[in-house]
């Protein structure tokens, strides 16, 4: 299980097309760089699809910055985290990206086995229960456009 970060870090707003906002508070303690690189490609506004391999998660894919290093990666995720994947494996200029949003606790998978993933942020646990009612939503109708922004814009 991952920890959540400290309650006086830096807070995003994730935004569903259903209405529903939830807080992000970003771990910049564990994950510096990718938090800095997600800050930078804010907003992220594109089209959130259910995970066929992971589990309980929602992902969009998305175009940050694709030389950010690997950062307190694991394959273990708990309910309410954010997270950065990329293929490390390909090279740089190739490798697919993606944000994820995990509303059950899973392991990270893709059509080849465990994945690793850099968790970034964390939902606080007050907003869970709308986050599993849009994951829950998004898995049984489809594709959902999702807004990530600094908290307040």
């Amino acid at each position: 299980m991952v920890t959540p970060p400290s309650a006086d870090g830096t807070t995003l707003a994730l935004s569903f097309e259903g209405g529903e906002t939830v807080p992000v508070v970003l771990r910049e303690e564990r994950s510096p760089e990718t938090c800095a690189a997600i800050c930078d490609a804010l907003p992220i506004e594109e089209l959130a699809y259910h995970s066929r391999w992971s589990g309980r998660e929602v992902n969009v894919s998305v175009s940050v910055d694709s030389t950010i290093p690997p950062e307190d990666r694991t394959a273990h995720t708990s309910v309410g985290d954010v997270v950065y994947w990329r293929d490390w494996q390909l090279p740089t200029e190739e490798a697919p990206e993606a944000i994820a949003v995990y509303y059950g606790p899973e392991t990270t998978r893709g059509p080849q086995g465990p994945l690793s993933v850099t968790p970034f942020g964390h939902v606080p646990p007050a907003h869970w229960e709308p986050l599993e009612s849009v994951g829950e939503r998004i898995w049984r109708e489809g594709g959902e456009r999702l807004t990530l922004r600094v908290d307040g814009e």
